[in-house]
């Protein structure tokens, strides 16, 4: 059943090599990480990972890369002014566009707007699949970026608790790399959660509606 869901995730294909490619991922969330690392090794991508917004500006500003995946709710800065900071520096200093790519939960509606004003070129939703990666880096080669996946219409009471395609996803990087990836993800995940829950039920009593907002998505 995971191969076959796998198999029939839109932007679902062979995966392919896109060696010499570099690519800076924005994203706090320690899991999060993990999954896109793995996934980014799988389709031979060099990758440098940081957890802010601020940090993503700086070494945009710094060093080449091909491609941003860039998370929305970060500490610091996050990730729609990371990118409004990032095509402004391009204005200011006369440098090439960028690609920046949306890679967050967060996409809906007045959502995408919001991206696409502040410059993104696409979207990935979360949980993504190797093929929406690889639908994504193939269009920064092949020309503009393209949105890799439709937004998800969100429907609460018939969303599964385990999504059988990000298992799915989990089990193919873990087979290509020889790696249980799942399994490390899983315990990643495991020992985190207990932490954030608390977090969050402190949180409940003092903590302003957006930084529980935050929190919850986080945790999500």
């Amino acid at each position: 059943r995971r191969a076959d869901a796998l198999k029939a995730q839109p932007g679902a294909a062979v995966a392919r090599s896109f060696a010499g490619c570099r690519v800076l991922a924005a994203d706090d969330n320690a899991v999060n990480r993990e999954v896109l690392r793995e996934a980014l090794s799988t389709l031979k991508v060099e990758a440098i990972f940081v957890e802010d917004g601020a940090e993503a500006v700086r070494r945009a500003a710094e060093e080449h890369f091909d491609l941003v995946f860039m998370d929305g709710s970060m500490p610091v800065m996050d990730g729609l002014e990371a990118t409004r900071q990032i095509r402004a520096a391009e204005a200011r200093l006369g440098t090439p566009r960028l690609p920046v790519i949306a890679l967050t939960a967060q996409m809906a509606g007045h959502d995408s707007d919001a991206w696409s004003d502040a410059g993104a070129d696409g979207h990935v939703t979360k949980p993504f699949s190797l093929g929406h990666l690889t639908t994504a880096i193939a269009g920064v080669y092949g020309g503009a970026p393209q949105v890799a996946n439709p937004a998800p219409q969100a429907q609460f009471d018939e969303t599964p608790l385990l999504n059988e395609t990000t298992i799915a996803t989990l089990d193919s990087l873990g087979s290509k790399s020889g790696r249980d990836v799942r399994a490390k993800v899983w315990n990643m995940f495991s020992e985190r959660a207990p932490i954030e829950r608390e977090t969050l039920n402190d949180m409940l009593a003092s903590s302003t509606l957006t930084a529980i907002s935050r929190k919850a998505h986080a945790f999500k």
